[in-house]
């Protein structure tokens, strides 16, 4: 039986701004990163990254 992957929403901004395993980031890309490597530590098997062209720039 194969069942569906959970519903996901964007983080919200204030969410964003909390995650990363507690660590103190120093920048959105870091930010990203910390949340990539989370998902793939807790066996994501597929990551989906969506960036806003304003937010690109500072990435």
């Amino acid at each position: 039986m194969t069942t569906s992957p959970p519903p996901y929403r964007p983080l919200l901004r204030d969410e964003f701004d909390c995650i990363a395993a507690g660590e103190v980031n120093a920048s959105q890309a870091a930010a990203e990163r910390e949340l990539t490597e989370n998902a793939i530590d807790a066996g994501a098997k597929r990551i989906a990254i969506s960036l806003q062209p304003e937010t690109l720039a500072r990435v």
